[in-house]
C-alpha cells in the first residue's frame, strides 16, 4: 500500500492528496481496466472514501455519487457517473421519482430486501425473514440464499438447459453462467423481483 494523489474527471480537476493505493502483482483471468476506484461509503475501518475526501476538501458539493447504467448493446446511449450531485433529468419522474433506502452495511452498500423473492411471479421461498441485498456496480453477480438458488436454477434451466451451474473455487455457493450473449439470453428469461425496504 502507498499514498499518492488521485484525480478524477476528463480535465483531472477533482484531485485529493494522500489517497491509499493497493498494488496488485498478479491478476487471475482477463482484466482490461488499468485499476479500480472503490465507491463504497466511508467505513468504520481504515478504508477511505474518495467521495468523502472530495467532499471534505470542498471540491464537490456533497458526498454523493450518481450512477446511470445504460444498455451496453445500445451504442446510442452512454452510461454516466456524477460526483457531488445526481443527474435528476435521468431519473424517471425527477425528484418525485427518487426513492431513498437506508444503508444497512458498515463499509459497503446494502439494503433490506423484503420477502418473498419471486421469479416470473412465483415465490422462491416460503421464508418470511428479511434479507440483506448488497449493491455493487462493479460486480454483475446477483447472490441469493441457497434455497432460493435451487428453485431459481430449476426454473431457468427449463428456459435454457445450456446454462452451466458450477461450484466456484475459493467461494461458497453455486454459480450459473451462460456462454450466450445477453441479447440472446434475455428473451428466454423472466422477471426476478426483489422488494426493497424504503426509508
Amino acid at each position: 500500500m502507498y499514498l499518492e494523489s488521485l484525480c478524477l474527471g476528463s480535465d483531472h480537476g477533482m484531485c485529493v492528496d494522500n489517497m491509499k493505493f493497493l498494488d496488485v502483482d498478479t491478476v487471475e483471468g482477463v482484466f482490461e481496466a488499468g485499476g479500480i476506484i472503490g465507491l463504497g461509503p466511508q467505513g468504520v475501518n481504515d478504508d477511505e472514501s474518495i467521495v468523502h475526501k472530495l467532499s471534505e476538501a470542498g471540491i464537490i458539493e456533497a458526498a454523493r455519487v450518481g450512477i446511470n447504467l445504460e444498455d451496453p448493446q445500445d451504442l446510442s446511449l452512454s452510461s454516466t457517473i456524477s460526483f457531488g450531485y445526481y443527474e435528476k433529468e435521468r431519473i424517471e419522474g425527477g425528484d418525485d421519482g427518487l426513492n431513498w433506502f437506508t444503508n444497512v452495511a458498515n463499509d459497503s452498500w446494502a439494503v433490506t430486501a423484503l420477502t418473498p423473492i419471486t421469479y416470473d411471479g412465483l415465490e422462491l421461498s416460503s421464508s418470511t425473514k428479511s434479507k440483506v441485498a448488497h449493491i455493487d456496480t462493479g460486480n454483475v453477480h446477483l447472490k441469493v440464499p441457497k434455497a432460493e438458488f435451487v428453485m431459481l436454477q430449476r426454473m431457468i434451466l427449463q428456459a435454457d438447459p445450456s446454462i452451466d451451474t458450477y461450484q466456484q473455487e475459493k467461494y461458497e455457493g453455486l454459480i450459473m453462467k451462460s456462454k450466450k450473449p445477453c441479447k440472446e439470453l434475455a428473451p428466454l428469461l423472466k422477471d426476478l423481483t426483489v422488494t426493497l425496504h424504503q426509508c
